[in-house]
């Protein structure tokens, strides 16, 4: 019996796919590192989202949701949904970005099997092969990060233009449309790369459309000259009038959805933090015209790709000339990462590697297509396939060996590198998580408890979701000691850090040495009394707990 190559592949995809998710599970989220500040403040959305559903309180849902102005609630209502499934836990959180990743290397796949004619099933082995490798799509699988998110909306956007290109169904092209209309309420600078490129995709037809018209008028012509003329020449369809309804219908969602979030509840401060997203977005943080050209060229070769030279491969896939290369739909893909490069290198002045993590699937199989076109085209140029299969397969084997040393560290648990972010994840114990289950166990559940302390991966946001079942109030600090209960609360929390802590980098606003300041000039003043403390051996870190003395009131000054 003759076995389906596709089918095959896909099997294979999948398979590869659910091992390395495996492997990402257990040995780095599994472990992991407490959230980082980003981490913290997505989950805790989650959360509010899973308790809403959670107690049947649809008033509180919604209000919820709309209050996520800046960060958009499509991740939030996908997480509620998920806690629901699986639990609240800081393992929980970052499985649904696994779960991004797996449908995210599936759709690589599928994608190059349904639209390329030639080679669909090895183009989606090596595009598959290169996302599961992939160092930036592995960090961010283990993160409760949008990013994972916002690759699968970006690439199933991608998968429906092709969709409804093909059939030329309204319901794909609403289809379509929708997944642009969620790409709004993903994040919004990366519903600006979707919408801009999707765009610049569909103008792109109009040439055709062009030639489609004159050619109808020409057969016309040509009709009417054969005919008599007393007859009526035959009528010819006007090409314009299907694009124009088709992107009628794609536009359609798009605009409600914008519509019903911009116009709906809390508008005023959802424009305002779409203005401080542009903002924000358009101060530079890269001095220099080339810098910023090569920027994300250069991040797609060290973070994008397992191995530099497939990331040199799939920049030169991206600005090879389109014309010698026979496969049509190279185009659309070459026009889609082009138009994101183009907008975050010129229009947005901060450059991060994470904008660019929602168009590298795209970048996958655009390199995986270039590659075996290049291959068609070397064949066909040499009329020695044996000379030019071995020459692609150097080119291809030797960097795929040599990468293949670095697979055990990035699937293996060690540290987690997390781009843009002065932050490591460190699997493993001890870390951060015990730290916070050190104060759990120390302290009454019915006292209050307060920290000034905040890291990188020890935000607020980390104790609001640790301690999110707390019974009485807790309070930590985002800026000022603003709130009057504060220093009214029983337990004081904080920690010491040797010279040569990991964490050291992490600390934000020197909130450790001026936290504890405070605190021993409380001690020594008899207000408070160190109550509990514990050193983490091969952290460099102390937790300690101290605790208000009879009836004094401690101060801040």
């Amino acid at each position: 019996m003759k076995i389906n190559p596709k089918l095959l592949g896909l099997i294979i995809v999948g398979a590869l796919a659910a091992l390395v998710g495996g492997l990402i599970f257990f040995n780095i989220i599994g472990p992991a590192e407490a959230f980082h500040w980003d981490e913290g403040h997505h989950t805790l959305y989650g959360t509010w989202i899973y308790r809403d559903l959670a107690g049947g309180d649809w008033d509180r849902f919604w209000a919820d949701t709309h209050h996520q102005a800046y960060w958009c609630f499509l991740h939030s209502w996908l997480l509620g949904a998920f806690f629901l499934l699986f639990g609240l836990s800081f393992q929980s959180a970052r499985a649904l970005s696994l779960v991004f990743f797996f449908l995210t290397t599936l759709l690589v796949y599928l994608i190059s099997i349904k639209f390329f004619s030639r080679a669909g099933w090895k183009i989606g082995l090596l595009a598959a092969f290169a996302c599961l490798t992939s160092p930036l799509m592995i960090a961010f699988s283990a993160q409760s990060m949008l990013e994972g998110l916002g690759a699968l909306v970006f690439l199933s956007a991608v998968y429906l233009y092709f969709q409804s290109a093909e059939t030329k169904q309204w319901y794909w092209y609403a289809l379509f449309g929708l997944v642009l209309g969620l790409s709004i309420v993903t994040k919004y600078n990366y519903a600006l790369f979707i919408l801009s490129s999707s765009a610049v995709v569909i103008l792109a037809e109009l040439p055709g459309v062009y030639r489609e018209l004159k050619g109808s008028e020409n057969i016309a012509l040509a009709g009417k000259n054969k005919r008599k003329e007393h007859k009526q020449p035959k009528k010819i369809a006007n090409p314009f009038y299907p694009w124009l309804y088709k992107n009628l219908v794609i536009a359609a969602p798009v605009v409600l959805i914008a519509l019903w979030w911009f116009l709906g509840p809390e508008s005023e401060r959802k424009i305002a933090m779409l203005l401080q997203t542009g903002n924000m977005i358009s101060e530079p943080n890269v001095i220099g015209f080339w810098q910023n050209v090569i920027y994300y060229p250069r991040a797609i070769m060290t973070d994008g790709f397992s191995s530099p030279w497939f990331g040199l491969l799939a920049v030169l896939a991206i600005f090879v000339p389109l014309a010698v290369l026979k496969e049509k739909k190279i185009a659309p893909l070459a026009i889609i990462v082009l138009v994101v490069w183009a907008i975050s290198t010129f229009s947005v002045g901060a450059k991060f590697i994470r904008h660019f993590h929602n168009v590298l699937p795209v970048v996958f199989i655009l390199f995986a297509a270039s590659v075996f076109a290049w291959t068609e085209l070397l064949t066909e140029r040499l009329q020695k396939y044996r000379l030019t299969a071995g020459i692609v397969l150097l080119v291809l084997l030797v960097p795929a060996v040599l990468s293949l040393t670095a697979l055990p560290a990035l699937y293996g648990g060690e540290d987690v590198q997390v781009k843009d972010f002065e932050v490591v994840l460190t699997p493993g114990s001890p870390n951060m998580t015990d730290v916070l289950a050190f104060y759990r166990q120390n302290m009454d559940q019915n006292k209050s408890f307060a920290t000034a302390v905040s890291l990188n991966v020890l935000s607020p946001y980390s104790y609001f979701f640790y301690f999110r079942d707390w019974p009485v109030p807790f309070y930590t600090r985002f800026g000022d000691y603003n709130d009057p209960n504060f220093f009214m609360s029983e337990y004081y929390l904080t920690l010491e850090l040797a010279p040569d802590s990991r964490y050291l980098k992490a600390v934000q606003w020197d909130s450790i040495n001026e936290w504890n300041t405070i605190l021993k000039r409380n001690l020594r003043a008899g207000r408070i009394r160190l109550y509990k403390e514990q050193e983490f051996a091969g952290t460099g870190v102390k937790a300690l707990i101290y605790r208000k003395v009879g009836g004094q009131q401690p101060r801040y000054r």
